[in-house]
This record gives C-alpha cells, structure tokens and sequence, in this order.
C-alpha cells in the first residue's frame, strides 16, 4: 500500500487524514494493538517508535523532544514508567520459569 503525499489538489495532507488511512490499513491488516479489540492507529505507531528508540537506548530527554512533550512527567508517564513495568514483568516471568513455577 502506497499512498501518494499530496491531495488532488496538490497540498499536504492534513493530520486527520493520515489518521484516517493508517487507522484502515491497520484495521484492513488486522492489527490489534489490545485486549479490547482496538486496530492499530496513527498515535499507536508513535507510541511503538518512541518506546523502540527507548529500548534501543535513547536518552529519556531524547524521547520528550521527539514526542514533543512539553513536560518530562508526560515522557515519564507513558514511556519511562511503562519501560520500568514491563522490565519487572518480565523479570518475574523468567524468575518463575526458573523456580519451575
């Protein structure tokens, strides 16, 4: 799937209607990004490149310029917390496959 980055009318497209064409391909895709059944979207991609970068070792300070948080509690929040979670559960599911739990 391509897309041409221009409108009929040779502007840019708005936000909104990137939004639009990635929220159907993800959709078209079948791609479920939670529990609730949710297809994949604009902001899921953003939420999944910040969170890479994070893991591949990018500075938290990076990450909030990139995502263009005003306040490093938002980066915190969404990134850096979630990093800090997901690192405890998988500590916990290896530590148990260890014990033979």
């Amino acid at each position: 799937f391509v897309a041409d980055v221009h409108t009929t009318r040779g502007h840019r497209p708005a936000a909104t209607w990137a939004a639009r064409i990635l929220g159907k391909v993800g959709e078209e895709a079948g791609i479920i990004v939670n529990d609730s059944g949710k297809y994949a979207s604009c902001h899921d991609l953003r939420r999944t490149a910040l969170q890479n970068w994070l893991d591949a070792g990018q500075d938290s300070e990076t990450i909030q310029f990139l995502a263009r948080h005003a306040s490093f509690a938002t980066t915190q929040k969404y990134y850096v917390e979630n990093k800090a979670d997901i690192i405890a559960e998988r500590f916990r599911q290896v530590q148990s496959r260890y014990n033979g739990s």
